[in-house]
């Protein structure tokens, strides 16, 4: 595999989107990236191998809920509550 990604491929659109307040003011706006269908796709090929990788060799810490199937915010308030108690 030579590495190349086509030039088209490596940078995203960049528009300005509207936050709030005065819309005259260059602060009220941040960078909004719209990015090429393929690079979309690739990422999410990189994520889920990346996800995959983590999980079968163990590598996550038992206390790493975001990203995991399964669980949710509520999963770290109970495991939160649940050590405060036990203390």
């Amino acid at each position: 595999m030579a590495g190349i990604c086509p030039d088209l491929q490596k940078y995203p659109v960049r528009k300005p989107c509207f936050k709030e307040g005065d819309e005259s003011q260059i602060s009220n706006y941040r960078p909004f990236s719209l990015l090429t269908g393929f690079s979309k796709i690739f990422e999410l090929l990189i994520f889920h191998r990346l996800k995959h990788h983590a999980v079968s060799n163990n590598i996550l810490a038992n206390e790493q809920y975001g990203f995991c199937d399964n669980v949710s915010t509520e999963s770290t308030v109970f495991r939160l509550i649940e050590t405060i108690f036990s203390a």
